[in-house]
């Protein structure tokens, strides 16, 4: 009887165990990432790949590796760095927020994806553009800095969109914003788009909504907008200091209307501001 006893409260006593190592290791709990330590982003991503619903990693330390999140539902944050290009492969509801993105490719690379950014920094990376969206793809970037990228700042193309809010693009020998092939821009409140050549560059059937933003100290043009392109700009954007002009069209079919800017204004066709 004793004996019997003995063995069910063994049998038990294992099945808690059993049972607490499982909900310890679920894939939906939060997972936390040190790099310095030896641990991989890129594998505690990997695990969760067949796992349904939300997933969070906390990461610390300098994970020297490319990301690939190719799964919905996914939340990477914490004060860590990733040296290395973090590739968002047509999944929805990414948010990556505090950590510094760095590295010899993109910094973020979104391939028809959905992505928020919020408190990161974007800085050195030596691909095409520090954050990339293109296929359709959403990115949207809060309270961040987007600096000092080899190329471009932010790229959208092909039929993809940003929304940029309370966030710096800094110090880009080729353009802050680059929005090209039927993509669009949407510049926000808090915005600083400064010591880039042109600010913000719209090509070829691309469109930007801009307010109450800075667009200051650029090398060439604030605003250039070419290949039937359109951009508006309202609530106090304040355009001024940039080097050649504040907003430029490079083409009639190309156009601009809002509220007056302090730069010069050189555009025809459909323009309902003129220059002071």
């Amino acid at each position: 009887m004793n004996i019997s006893r003995l063995l069910k409260t063994a049998v038990i006593i294992c099945g808690l165990v059993i049972f607490a190592t499982f909900a310890n290791a679920q894939p939906g709990n939060a997972n936390t990432v040190d790099c310095d330590r030896g641990d991989s982003l890129n594998d505690a991503v990997n695990r969760q790949v067949g796992h349904v619903g939300p997933i969070t990693i906390h990461v610390t330390g300098t994970c020297t590796e490319n990301v690939l999140i190719s799964r919905d539902d996914v939340a990477i944050n914490g004060d860590g760095t990733v040296n290395g290009q973090i590739t968002v492969d047509n999944a929805r509801r990414v948010t990556i927020s505090g950590i510094t993105i760095t590295g010899p490719g993109l910094g973020v690379d979104n391939f028809g994806g959905e992505v928020h950014l919020v408190n990161v920094v974007v800085t050195a990376n030596q691909g095409v553009a520090g954050i990339a969206s293109n296929h359709n793809g959403f990115v949207q970037i809060v309270d961040s800095t987007i600096s000092n990228n080899a190329e471009f700042g932010i790229l959208a193309l092909q039929d993809s969109s940003v929304e940029i809010r309370n966030s710096e693009i800094l110090n880009h020998p080729k353009n802050g914003v680059q929005v090209n092939t039927n993509s669009h821009a949407e510049v926000e409140v808090g915005t600083v788009i400064s010591g880039n050549s042109h600010g913000i560059h719209l090509f070829l059937h691309s469109t930007a909504y801009i307010f109450g933003a800075e667009i200051t100290g650029n090398t060439n043009v604030g605003i250039l907008i070419s290949t039937d392109s359109g951009a508006f700009a309202v609530n106090d954007v304040i355009v001024s200091g940039n080097g050649i002009y504040g907003v430029h069209c490079e083409d009639t079919e190309s156009s601009f209307a809002g509220d007056p800017i302090a730069d010069p204004l050189n555009c025809t066709g459909f323009n309902q501001v003129a220059s002071p």
